[in-house]
Order: C-alpha cells, then structure tokens, then sequence
C-alpha cells in the first residue's frame, strides 16, 4: 500500500515506510521460521510420545488444548495445524479418542489464544491497527486476557465439552 500511494501521489513514500510496523513483520517472521524448525526438528514427535506415555487418558484433550494455545500464542493457527495434527493422529490411535475431539481441541486453543495474544499474528494485527500511545497500555491487557482463555478452555476440555464433537459431525 506504500508504493501504491506513492506512486498516486497520495503521500510521501519515505514518510509511509516509516509507519510500516517492521518489528511486528520482523517477529513474526521469526517466530514462523522457529515453528517451522522445531517441526522439522521431531517437536511434534516428540509431544506425541510424551502425552500417549505420561497424560491419563481423560486429560488428553487438556493437554492438546494447551499445547496448541502455548504454541499459538507466539506463532499463529497456520504454524500450529501441521505441527500439532498428525500428533492428534498419532495419540488418537493410541489412547482410542476420537481424532475430531483432538483436533476442535487444537483448533480451539490455537485460535482461542492465538486471536489475542499481542505476541502472535492476529494480535499484532490488532496492536498494529491502534494508536503508538495506546498499543503500550492495551499489549498487557492482551496478555492478560489469552491466558484467562486458555484456562477457560483448558477447564472445558476437563469437563469433556468437546465430547459433543463427533456427536455433531454425525461420527
């Protein structure tokens, strides 16, 4: 958008550049790149092997519900989906819980804390779109608030909420 109104004369480009948020480019791009490498690197093996030997059963979608919200809340939904997935699958097989309740799991905790942390894609969007003297008092209110989510969703997790899941998909 800064070289179109450049280019239409709508504004000074030097002036456009200045107010484009490179830090939040910047830590995003890294944070992506950090996901991507802990993936390739056997993270989401490793998760797999952790949760199908060490979590009671009935406290798996707990946990999926807190590792994608932990993940997400400095990356993004779209970083956390192939890494957590063929997770879902591989302790869906081995505890018998339906995939579809592991998989709303992530996709909740994911958006769930991932749409509000200031530290994640979503968030920074937001951050980004107000004012410099309000983005300072409203990033900790952010924090603040992902965290409330997280343990809401994590409580109803325990409570077995997402059992309804394949119930509604017709599983």
């Amino acid at each position: 958008m800064a070289f179109a109104a450049s280019a239409l004369k709508i504004s000074n480009f030097n002036q456009q550049l200045q107010k484009v948020p490179w830090s939040i480019i910047v830590t995003l791009s890294g944070v992506m790149l950090l996901v991507d490498v802990a993936g390739y690197a056997g993270l989401g093996t490793l998760i797999g092997n952790f949760i199908t030997s060490n979590v009671p059963v009935f406290m798996v979608p707990a946990v999926f519900v807190f590792c994608s919200a932990g993940l997400s809340f400095v990356a993004t939904f779209f970083a956390v989906m192939p890494l957590l997935f063929p997770v879902a699958v591989q302790v869906a097989a081995a505890t018998g819980i339906n995939i579809s309740i592991l998989i709303a799991c992530i996709c909740v905790g994911a958006i769930g804390s991932g749409s509000t942390s200031p530290l994640s894609a979503m968030g920074a969007q937001i951050l980004s779109s107000m004012p410099n003297d309000q983005q300072e008092a409203l990033a900790p209110r952010m924090i603040k608030y992902s965290f409330v989510c997280i343990g809401i969703y994590v409580v109803l997790a325990l409570v077995g909420v997402f059992n309804i899941v394949p119930n509604l998909m017709g599983i």
